[in-house]
């Protein structure tokens, strides 16, 4: 090998200057040692996505090392992923055939499909002629390339101005003081301004989503805006969870004091674990009767259950004792097939749409889904979140009956179904799927 290749060979990992300068450095050291070199430009950056993979990539600089050991070669790879291969002494025959070989390896390529000029795919240089095109390629690619830097580093930097504003406009992160003056602010407050109600609906092909029962529940994101506007409330899980606390005694304060909440129907109100064997939930437990507490479904979330199973189980059966149904939350598409529904002892478990439980539903992973729903039963499982028409598509084909969602709120606006729920249940009903409970 001679000194010129060893001092500019681009494959040493050392070297810290782009590859097309350094390509532009080797090409202007040949201008006295340009006699029976070559070189070629395979324009690899041009083909399609799919015909550029790593394996293809490895493949083409594979074919040229023969080539590369035999005749004093360098190999530069340019940051738009193409080839510049130079050789000293090397037959063009014998680099013709490894350039045609290549050329049969993308084929199919439109680059290089049939009537397509090779020269769009492929560039050879006699460099005691063409040496100074090949200077000036490197030049054109050196520049391209700190193009390309500059337009990334303007878009990272727009971006991080963008989340700075974001961060800005949501205010700083809740801490203890912020916490402090959000619990204050609540116990002030009338919640019952931020409350929401949401349909849970029974969806058949062909049919309007009919509504069985609803989920009350406390709009965080309007209250945050409203009592600590400069503050972002979801920023701490664990001081958010301690607000949940503090949400969870407010909501049931308003069923304690409103009976209409259940004369229309069903309700769903999602609670800490902890809060449903507290003093507030007793409270409410004292002020219903029979009737009323099976008209209402306690939702746990998920992380909330297996923290502690010991206290879960423990409020579960209290719960069900008592004739209130319960549901688990917080499920995704890589929980469900994890959960036993009917060993957890619950009536529901709701499961969160998401575009990536869409893209699952091919192969195993898909067929584990339509498994796990059919063990808990068709109306035993919500998809919840369904903000997207493709919920409603990707529902029915795990076998789901039960949805949840802004897209059916939207499909129900102005419906006279909206306050008119179906029954779901059966009144004076043991509550469903009611096994025998185990911790």
């Amino acid at each position: 090998m001679s000194s010129l290749q060893a001092s500019a060979d681009p494959r040493a990992e050392q070297q810290p200057a782009s590859q097309e300068a350094i390509l532009r450095d080797y090409a202007e050291r040949l201008r006295k040692f340009r006699e029976g070199r070559l070189a070629v430009h395979l324009r690899i950056g041009r083909l399609r996505p799919e015909n550029r993979r790593r394996h293809h990539l490895r493949i083409t600089q594979q074919a040229f090392e023969p080539l590369i050991q035999g005749y004093e070669g360098a190999l530069f790879r340019l940051f738009n992923e193409d080839l510049v291969i130079t050789l000293n002494g090397a037959p063009k025959s014998r680099l013709g055939e490894v350039v045609d070989s290549l050329c049969g390896l993308f084929g199919e390529d439109p680059l290089l499909a049939d009537g397509a000029p090779v020269s769009a795919f492929v560039t050879h240089y006699d460099l005691e002629h063409d040496l100074e095109a090949l200077i000036s390629l490197a030049e054109q690619m050196e520049r391209a390339r700190r193009e390309q830097e500059a337009a990334a580093a303007a878009a990272a930097s727009q971006q991080a101005e963008g989340l700075a504003a974001k961060r800005a406009e949501r205010g700083s992160p809740l801490d203890p003081e912020g916490l402090r003056q959000m619990v204050d602010a609540i116990v002030q407050a009338d919640v019952s301004n931020f409350s929401r109600r949401q349909m849970i609906c029974v969806v058949v092909p062909g049919a309007p989503p009919q509504p069985v029962f609803r989920e009350l529940f406390i709009s965080v994101a309007a209250l945050g805006q409203t009592l600590l506007p400069n503050r972002e409330i979801l920023s701490n899980r664990w001081l958010f969870q301690y607000l949940t606390q503090i949400l969870d005694r407010r909501v049931l304060a308003m069923l304690t004091k409103s009976n209409d909440i259940l004369h229309e129907g069903h309700v769903a109100i999602n609670l800490n674990v902890e809060t449903a064997t507290s003093a507030a939930f007793l409270k409410l437990d004292e002020a219903l009767n029979k009737d009323d507490r099976g008209k209402i479904i306690v939702e746990f979330q998920l992380i909330d259950v297996f923290a502690d199973l010991a206290r879960f189980a423990f409020a579960r059966d209290f719960l069900r004792g008592k004739g209130y149904r319960v549901c688990l939350d917080g499920c995704s598409h890589l929980s469900l097939h994890h959960i036993d529904r009917k060993r957890l002892g619950v009536d529901f478990v709701k499961l969160a749409w998401s575009n990536a439980l869409g893209d699952c539903m091919e192969g195993q992973q898909g067929e584990d889904l339509k498994a796990a729903v059919a063990r808990m039963g068709r109306q035993r499982v919500i998809l919840n979140r369904c903000d997207a028409p493709e919920a409603l598509e990707v529902g029915p084909r795990l076998g789901i009956d039960l949805y949840q969602g802004y897209h059916l709120d939207n499909l129900l606006e102005g419906s006279e179904l909206r306050h008119k729920p179906v029954k779901l249940f059966r009144e004076n009903a043991q509550p469903a799927g009611a096994e025998p409970a185990r911790g």
